[in-house]
């Protein structure tokens, strides 16, 4: 979100940890009944908790991680217990973005190397 911040419907702060800081104002999508939160990381929290609460009242659904989706999706069936389902076939990802709308909509080559390289290291430690 900081990164890329299509989400925000504010100016985001260039420095990260001022962004973690800055109040969220959240969009009709997000679903949450307030429009505006103390942080970014608020409206992770309450996503997360909206997440949690919809796996507890359907067991049989499942949170599954972008990256590890794009990295290897047979393995993440697997641990949702669909590998049944698979009957050894490859599973088969779109090569082109279906995305509509932002910039710089990726390839499915280029969105795995961007997933890839995901990482928390570059964060500052303020």
């Amino acid at each position: 979100m900081h990164r890329n911040p299509f989400h925000s419907l504010a100016p985001v702060p260039r420095s990260y940890s001022d962004f973690i800081r800055a109040p969220w104002i959240c969009a009709a999508r997000d679903e949450l009944g307030e429009r505006l939160l103390q942080s970014p990381l608020d409206l992770y929290a309450r996503k997360f908790e909206s997440y949690r609460r919809f796996v507890a009242a359907h067991p049989a659904s499942a949170i599954v991680r972008y990256e590890d989706f794009l990295e290897d999706p047979a393995k993440v069936l697997q641990r949702c217990g669909l590998g049944q389902y698979l009957k050894d076939k490859p599973i088969s990802l779109p090569s082109q973005s279906a995305r509509t709308g932002g910039r710089g909509n990726l390839d499915l080559a280029r969105y795995r190397d961007k997933a890839a390289s995901t990482s928390y290291t570059a964060l500052c430690s303020a």
